[in-house]
């Protein structure tokens, strides 16, 4: 048995992938475990990650680095693909407003992080990865730990600990929030749905007419250019795109009263890029053609490769940190999640007049939160996913500038 043990524990190619396919599996297979209906999904590869590098099972550094920022890359870029064709379109009518309110959470999130950050005495770098676990948004911990790896040339463990520590309550958080806010304003959730249901049929029925047209057409279109080789992904296209989000990434942007120039990064160069892409491709003459189905598909493989390196990598001296002192972060990030959440939904429902339907999915949405979508959608009969995908492409575009944004002025 020399030769498992060897697989196991020692290192090389075959190592490095058992390990990483066994900490995925084992994430997902935990990530389908609901409490109280609510599960945390795919973050449990981080978890299972950490557990089996406390226990030694690591990968070799330089492949532990590439699979990270590869993983990062691709989930960030089906993240852009995804929310891109509705990204400058949520901007319209009351989507304005509802974006106003998700940027005052999140200016109050940033504002609330400095503020634990003077007051604790805790490194910046680490309380960046509390946020990104407490508003449970994985692409703006890569940002973070991009920007550091960028200016030092070395990685800060300590985020990724961070993130991990906030994160469980970074959910149930906001599920709180929702409940003190129905009960507060005591919320008819039938009578605001009925009224939602009634905007959006007659919203259906003057944009009825035309969207099976402009489906034939487009349909048409394609098997014109493709013949009978359907949803075939343009992977040109992809990569391509890929490349130019990448070159825009390390492109040094010098902004006035930075100390040294700022970089998109790995997250913030391929998103950016990848959002054009989705907003623009369809009037380009070679469109990406990625269907929801693989675009998911990319965007699930990204963020498993992302959270298993970082897992497998954070696990070492995860206990000693917390016992020394980083069971705090668990309270701070709990102020993170609540607070700014709490203040905005109070104003935008006491004085604003915005319902708690939309209000939730407001909610869910600034915080990139699928399981507190699940959660708002089960109480507020599906209407909150449409709030939901109003604010979440500008909310998770500002959520990996605003990270890296913080690490490059405390450096």
């Amino acid at each position: 048995m020399n030769w498992f043990t060897d697989l196991i524990m020692g290192s090389g190619i075959a190592h490095s992938i058992i390990i990483l396919a066994v900490t995925i599996a084992v994430g997902l297979l935990l990530g389908k475990v609901k409490i109280c209906g609510v599960s945390l999904g795919s973050t449990w590869i981080l978890f299972v990650g950490i557990i089996a590098s406390h226990f030694g099972l690591v990968l070799d550094p330089k492949v532990q680095s590439f699979v990270q920022d590869f993983g990062l890359v691709l989930f960030v870029f089906a993240i852009g693909l995804q929310v891109g064709p509705g990204f400058f379109a949520s901007f319209k009518r009351g989507g304005l407003k509802l974006n106003l309110l998700a940027l005052l959470i999140i200016a109050l999130e940033v504002g609330i992080t400095y503020a634990l950050t003077s007051l604790s005495g805790t490194k910046l770098n680490t309380m960046v990865g509390v946020m990104s676990g407490a508003v449970t948004n994985t692409p703006s911990l890569g940002a973070a730990q991009q920007a550091v790896v960028d200016v030092t040339g070395t990685a800060d463990g300590s985020i990724a600990m961070g993130y991990a520590v906030a994160y469980p309550m970074g959910v149930l958080g906001v599920i709180i929030v929702m409940l003190l806010l129905k009960g507060i304003f005591k919320a008819d959730v039938p009578r605001e749905a009925a009224a939602e249901r009634e905007i959006e049929s007659a919203a259906a029925a003057v944009k009825g007419a035309a969207a099976p047209q402009a489906a034939v057409k487009e349909k048409e279109r394609y098997k014109k250019k493709y013949g009978q080789v359907e949803n075939m992904p343009n992977f040109i296209v992809i990569f391509g795109g890929i490349v130019l989000g990448i070159l825009l990434g390390v492109l040094p942007i010098k902004l006035p009263g930075m100390p040294q120039a700022v970089k998109l990064g790995l997250a913030g160069g391929p998103l950016i890029i990848a959002i054009l892409i989705g907003y623009f491709g369809h009037k380009w003459h070679d469109d990406p053609f990625l269907t929801m189905g693989e675009d998911v598909f990319m965007r699930e493989i990204g963020i498993s490769l992302f959270l298993a390196a970082v897992g497998l990598k954070a696990g070492v001296g995860f206990t000693e940190t917390i016992a020394s002192g980083g069971y705090n972060w668990i309270f701070y990030g709990i102020a993170i999640t609540m607070a700014a959440i709490f203040i905005v939904g109070f104003i935008g429902m006491k004085w604003m007049k915005i319902n708690f339907v939309q209000m939730i999915g407001m909610i869910s949405g600034t915080h990139t939160n699928p399981p507190a979508l699940a959660f708002a959608n089960s109480i507020g009969e599906g209407i909150p996913s449409t709030y939901y995908a109003t604010v979440y492409p500008l909310s998770m575009f500002l959520r990996i500038i605003a990270a890296q944004v913080m690490i490059l002025a405390a450096l």
